[in-house]
Protein backbone atom coordinates (compact mmCIF):
# COMPACT_ATOMS: atom_id res chain seq x y z
CA UNK A 1 0.00 0.00 0.00
CA UNK A 2 1.21 3.48 -0.79
CA UNK A 3 0.34 6.61 1.10
CA UNK A 4 0.55 10.11 -0.31
CA UNK A 5 1.05 12.89 2.20
CA UNK A 6 1.09 16.59 1.46
CA UNK A 7 4.65 17.91 1.74
CA UNK A 8 3.92 19.88 4.92
CA UNK A 9 2.33 16.82 6.55
CA UNK A 10 5.25 14.63 5.50
CA UNK A 11 7.74 17.14 6.92
CA UNK A 12 5.87 17.33 10.23
CA UNK A 13 5.70 13.56 10.53
CA UNK A 14 9.41 13.29 9.74
CA UNK A 15 10.23 15.87 12.41
CA UNK A 16 8.12 14.06 15.02
CA UNK A 17 9.78 10.75 14.16
CA UNK A 18 13.22 12.34 14.49
CA UNK A 19 12.32 14.00 17.79
CA UNK A 20 10.94 10.73 19.20
CA UNK A 21 13.81 8.72 17.73
CA UNK A 22 11.52 6.35 15.86
CA UNK A 23 10.50 5.66 12.29
CA UNK A 24 7.69 7.32 10.40
CA UNK A 25 6.30 3.86 9.68
CA UNK A 26 5.86 3.21 13.42
CA UNK A 27 4.01 6.51 13.89
CA UNK A 28 1.68 5.68 10.99
CA UNK A 29 0.94 2.22 12.44
CA UNK A 30 0.14 3.83 15.79
CA UNK A 31 -2.24 6.22 14.04
CA UNK A 32 -4.01 3.39 12.20
CA UNK A 33 -4.33 1.40 15.44
CA UNK A 34 -5.89 4.41 17.17
CA UNK A 35 -8.24 5.02 14.24
CA UNK A 36 -9.46 1.42 14.24
CA UNK A 37 -9.99 1.40 18.01
CA UNK A 38 -12.30 4.38 17.65
CA UNK A 39 -14.34 2.72 14.90
CA UNK A 40 -15.21 -0.61 16.52
CA UNK A 41 -17.80 -1.51 19.15
CA UNK A 42 -16.64 -2.70 21.58
CA UNK A 43 -13.13 -1.35 21.05
CA UNK A 44 -10.73 -4.05 19.91
CA UNK A 45 -6.99 -4.23 20.05
CA UNK A 46 -5.30 -3.98 16.66
CA UNK A 47 -1.68 -4.96 17.28
CA UNK A 48 -0.19 -3.66 14.05
CA UNK A 49 3.00 -2.75 15.86
CA UNK A 50 3.49 -6.37 16.91
CA UNK A 51 4.01 -7.18 13.23
CA UNK A 52 7.25 -5.22 13.31
CA UNK A 53 8.76 -7.52 15.93
CA UNK A 54 8.17 -10.67 13.88
CA UNK A 55 11.17 -11.99 12.02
Amino acid sequence: MSLYLEPATYDELREIAHRERTKMHVLLLQAVDQFLKGRTTPPKRYPLLSLLSRG
